[in-house]
């Protein structure tokens, strides 16, 4: 009888250890897929923040480009201007 009880109770306790492990698992595996999902939306974000930087970053290098052509322009009409003058 005491024989039967100690298998017994071996049984329970490592069937609620089996239980416990399987349980903590489960949780493992949530929280893996949980921090790969936060993971995923994170890389997303980024690209998504890439992609307005150099979006933005193109923008203002035509502006610029055209903000220089602009100035050289303005400069090329002055010099004819003073080499007219000096030329008067």
């Amino acid at each position: 009888m005491r024989k039967t009880l100690s298998i017994t109770a071996a049984a329970i306790a490592a069937f609620t250890l089996a239980a416990c492990t399987q349980a903590e698992q489960e949780e493992a595996e949530a929280n893996l897929d949980n921090a790969a999902a936060e993971a995923s939306e994170a890389a997303s974000d980024a690209a998504d923040a890439a992609q307005e930087a150099a979006s933005d970053a193109a923008a203002m290098a035509e502006d610029a480009a055209q903000e220089a052509g602009e100035a050289m322009e303005n400069a090329g009409e002055e010099m004819s201007e003073a080499a007219d003058n000096a030329a008067n």
